[in-house]
């Protein structure tokens, strides 16, 4: 391995516009492993009692583990699931946790100290800086593995595992997390007060303003419209496709080349219009502001936002908290909006992988941590999905499984207890129409699945792509990229458009002139040679 230095160094070269993945990420939830998005799912899967790891005899499999979770940060050691996992799987995981807004840049301070743990999650070779460490041989190769277990291959398909390979040694050394393509972020709003106030639920987005001017006079206790949890620019993604925007992502220009999105001008339209939108008092004042990055979707909940930018997938929770609070609360779904010159808006198509899981060269026991996660997905599978009943599900009369809400879980079943211990899962889990029409059965609103289904194939018939493939490197932007980013650019895109009025567009036009002139240029130009096809995705 290459001297540790250069580790401390990479800390600072990260990409300098990195598509925000999946949305999955940078979205609000984590994956459903043991149902954590606890009281929302049911299943006609055949109950079985969870099955031993076979494979494993005499002393467990050891092994340390990093991730980030999207739950509150309050898991304890040594609880009955933690125990459980332990005797059905034979391994002890010593499991280290960060917020996952917190994550990223924490892990990036463990790895450049040179002591990693096994097992860790990262954001894998769309970052430069996890792929030049995979060059460094930090990581352990998957290929040997990935040929011994179909199960853990079968993670995604060959066409990813492909675009993971290392380039400059034909090496597989990352463990992708997949994600749904096709994820819309809907606007749903309070359709109770919509009715209440005759309004009729906005087409376009000069009828949303109208709305929100309308909800800001007749109910000025209410907060006309706020965000899921995460980056505003990123949950409000597809509304900004009414503009034509592609938010964190690459397009072409009219020369055919691609550019990032603080280069676009109908991105920049957008974030701007955000900003006005803050300025005006019709987007929330602590968007891009409170670190609690659960503020709008906590004043969704407790009837004190009219409108939320969140994920398709977001629906149950809202519903099942609304009705706590308020039980003739309504929740509509405003369609796609057409943008002021005309833009049908759609949705922003994702890159189907949101981090995932490298593995130390210095691991003690690959073997075993190797047959742990093929166990987990095979013979383990049902307790990865569902836990144990009666401390996780319920089974109904009809085999019908049923998640048991976090509020009347025993406290070492909760969600925060088993989060920290998920790992891998495949792209079943990801998505079915007949786990969300169990999910809105188990709560009582199951005709409400084809008002949804509408909307999201509605969402769908525009897509807006990131047309750079992002496992594409360029070595300017690997040397000095972060350092330009944070010179030039950090002030201003996105955050800070939208938290500071005083930005114009000449100063930020003036602040990307200067990126460019600084080697931005270069960068573009390095990546557009790195990728000669810039033809539009096939995934999504």
């Amino acid at each position: 391995m290459k001297r540790m230095h250069k580790l401390l160094a990479l800390l600072l070269s990260i990409l300098t516009v990195v598509s925000l993945l999946a949305a999955c990420a940078n979205t609000t939830q984590p994956q459903t492993d043991s149902q954590t998005q606890a009281g929302d799912t049911s299943s006609t899967e055949e109950t079985q009692q969870p099955a031993d790891n076979t494979a494993e005899t005499g002393e467990p499999t050891r092994f340390t583990y990093m991730r980030g979770v999207w739950g509150p940060a309050t898991f304890t050691p040594g609880g009955e699931y933690e125990q459980t996992l332990k005797e059905l799987a034979n391994v002890e995981v010593e499991v280290q946790i960060v917020p996952i807004g917190e994550y990223d840049a924490k892990v990036k301070t463990v790895a450049a100290s040179g002591s990693l743990p096994d097992m860790m999650m990262a954001y894998g070779p769309t970052d430069a800086y996890w792929r030049d460490l995979e060059n460094q041989g930090a990581f352990a190769p998957l290929d040997d593995y990935l040929e011994q277990y179909p199960a853990l291959k079968s993670i995604c398909d060959d066409s990813m595992w492909e675009m993971l390979r290392n380039p400059d040694d034909g090496h597989i050394y990352f463990m992708p997390n997949t994600c749904v393509a096709e994820m819309p972020f809907f606007i749903y709003y309070r359709q109770d007060w919509f009715e209440e106030l005759g309004i009729e639920e906005p087409t376009t987005i000069a009828e949303l303003e109208a709305v929100l001017e309308t909800i800001k006079e007749k109910m000025p206790d209410v907060t006309p419209m706020t965000v899921a949890a995460g980056a505003t620019a990123w949950l409000a993604k597809d509304l900004g496709t009414a503009f034509g925007a592609t938010v964190s992502g690459w397009t072409p220009d009219e020369n055919g080349n691609l550019i990032p999105d603080h280069m676009d001008e109908e991105t920049i339209d957008f974030a701007f219009w955000l900003q006005d939108m803050k300025e005006r008092g019709l987007l929330d004042e602590e968007a891009d502001v409170n670190p609690d990055l659960t503020f709008g979707e906590q004043k969704f909940k407790t009837s004190r936002a009219a409108v939320i930018c969140g994920v398709f997938n977001q629906f149950t929770g809202y519903y099942t908290s609304l009705m706590e609070n308020d039980p003739d609360a309504k929740i509509g779904i405003i369609g796609p909006l057409t943008g002021p010159d005309g833009t049908q808006g759609g949705t922003r198509i994702s890159f189907p992988m949101d981090r995932g899981y490298y593995f130390s060269t210095t691991a003690q026991n690959l073997d075993g941590i190797m047959a742990f996660l093929n166990w987990s997905l095979t013979d383990g599978n049902d307790f990865r999905k569902w836990g144990v009943e009666g401390k996780t599900y319920t089974v109904d009369e009809n085999g019908v499984k049923h998640s048991i809400p976090d509020t009347e879980r025993e406290a070492d079943w909760v969600s925060s207890q088993i989060e920290p211990l998920t790992f891998v899962h495949v792209p079943e889990d990801n998505f079915s129409w007949d786990d969300y029409q169990a999910n809105f059965d188990a709560i009582g609103c199951g005709d409400y699945l084809e008002y949804f289904k509408e909307k999201w194939e509605a969402y769908c018939e525009v897509k807006y792509y990131d047309y750079r493939n992002p496992t594409t490197i360029s070595a300017t932007n690997n040397e000095i990229g972060a350092m330009l980013t944070e010179s030039y650019l950090s002030s201003y895109w996105y955050s800070g458009i939208i938290t500071n009025p005083a930005i114009t567009r000449e100063e930020f036009d003036g602040a990307v002139q200067q990126w460019l002139d600084a080697g931005g240029q270069q960068i573009i130009d390095e990546f557009n040679t790195a990728q000669p096809d810039k033809s539009e995705p096939t995934y999504g």
